[in-house]
């Protein structure tokens, strides 16, 4: 029995061995090419459907103010068992989208910007296959805040608490807002209404968040008002698997609940300045994204990566923030990627020197690896947590962290 244990697990290294060689001797090329074509680019979203197809959105570098700069947008995508593996497609005047990735069958991928212009993405194939679908119908002054997928449909999030919910290819339904009558509420009440994210446990459960301490419920048929513990802006919303909501907003303010019941969790511990010492208690900053992995919250803010379990908030190990502060412990030092085992194995399947040193260049780190910049998207398919900033795309699987993508 252990004779036949071992030769499972040879068996088991083997066709990892031969997954990394292949990767190794596809893929750099590829990846090197598509890295030149994105010079002058930053990342801006990212998302996963599974670990053989992951997105990335790239916005080229313009000067917002300047009312003539051309805006290209350029839909990357990762697809490691096709013969490309790498590329993206061009578009043009689409401005900052979000996107979200539905689930079986279709595994639609569906992104839109700020204005409502969408471009969808159905299936892994050899051809990049985006499709340009009509334009979510915003009057005047309405614009996209979060795309989401809830219950299996691709949800928005806009201002004047706006929310349209896709019933299929150009197919859009309006579930709130989209109306300046709204602005005239809010006026009434002194209060800035708009949603800034939306989340749900299903079609007929949904939260929604926003400034001044916006919160709502869709129960499937009707809105309803939250008596929300805080009249703070409000930028992110994650309805986790252990049946509860988390809410995020500036100064690290974290609030836990669901239905009627809500409670402030934390505002402000642990913040930290430019040269590192300590400026308030909690996160500090903006939380810009979270998303349940695992058995934990994990949250993305301006200050770096941090995480939610056991009523206890730390920084995320293994991914390093640009300034650590002086009070927290070292990182231990991992194992190496690349055991003497493995890279014998690789060489007995056919791996030339220059394959193996690509892989030992690969970048985990002992000591972890250097969180992204400028977080803007945490996202998940269950197995794998995908991290992203404008200036790389980090994935985790659990254990260790590791840049699938960065531009130098």
């Amino acid at each position: 029995m252990k004779a036949l244990q071992a030769s499972f697990s040879e068996l088991q290294l083997r066709n990892i061995s031969y997954f990394i060689i292949k990767i190794s001797l596809m893929n750099q090329e590829r990846y090197k090419g598509m890295q030149k074509r994105l010079e002058d680019f930053s990342i801006i979203y990212s998302c996963i459907r599974n670990k053989n197809s992951i997105y990335i959105l790239f916005e080229n570098n313009y000067e917002w103010d300047d009312e003539d700069a051309e805006v290209i947008l350029r839909t990357g995508f990762f697809y490691p068992k096709t013969e490309k593996q790498w590329g993206f497609e061009q578009l043009e005047n689409f401005y900052s989208p979000q996107a979200c990735v539905l689930p079986a069958p279709a595994h639609t991928f569906v992104a839109v910007d700020v204005k409502g212009q969408v471009v969808t993405q159905t299936g892994i194939t050899t051809n990049t296959g985006f499709n340009i679908e009509e334009t979510i119908h915003l009057i005047p002054q309405i614009y996209v805040m979060s795309v989401r997928e809830i219950g299996g449909a691709a949800f928005i999030a806009g201002t004047l608490r706006t929310v349209f919910r896709r019933e299929g290819p150009n197919h859009w339904t309006c579930l709130s807002g989209n109306n300046l009558g709204v602005r005239e509420q809010a006026a009434k009440q002194k209060r800035n209404f708009g949603f800034n994210d939306i989340g749900g446990f299903g079609l007929n459960d949904i939260y929604a968040c926003g400034d001044d301490g916006d919160l709502c419920h869709y129960n499937g048929k009707q809105w309803k008002t939250l008596n929300c513990p805080t009249n703070k802006k409000l930028t992110a919303l994650c309805c986790a698997s252990n049946g509860k909501v988390y809410i995020g907003g500036n100064d690290g303010l974290l609030i836990e609940g669901r239905g009627d019941e809500w409670q402030i969790i934390a505002k402000g511990t642990q913040g930290f300045t430019t040269d590192g010492s300590r400026e308030q208690v909690g996160m500090g900053a903006k939380i810009i994204d979270m998303t349940w992995y695992k058995d934990r919250l994990y949250i993305a803010t301006d200050q770096g990566l941090y995480e939610y379990a056991k009523d206890r908030i730390k920084r995320t190990p293994g991914i390093n923030a640009l300034i650590p502060h002086p009070d927290e412990e070292k990182t231990k030092t991992s194992e190496p990627l690349l055991n003497e085992r493995i890279e014998k194995l690789l060489v007995q399947m056919g791996a030339d020197e220059s394959a193996v040193n690509w892989f030992k260049s690969m970048h985990e780190l002992p000591e972890g690896i250097l969180c992204p910049a400028a977080l803007c998207s945490l996202n998940t398919d269950g197995e794998l947590l995908l991290l992203a900033g404008g200036d790389k795309v980090a994935i985790y699987d659990g254990e260790t962290w590791r840049i699938l993508y960065e531009p130098y």
